[in-house]
């Protein structure tokens, strides 16, 4: 496939912006390490806890 174009983006941006913009991506990047990692190992473990239907070890 044939493409022209040109960068959107080309203007400057202050230090203030840059500083928030970094900041910002920290919680971000945590966030999503947590959903893709910690949440899923958390339903796994609470699964295999939880009695299913039909197990033999409900009262």
């Amino acid at each position: 496939m044939e493409a022209i174009g040109v960068s959107a983006d080309l203007r400057p941006y202050g230090s203030l912006t840059v500083r928030f913009w970094q900041l910002r991506e920290i919680p971000a990047t945590l966030a999503a390490l947590w959903d893709a990692y910690i949440t899923p190992m958390i339903d796994t473990c609470v699964r295999h806890i939880q009695p299913q239907k039909g197990d033999s070890h409900e009262s």
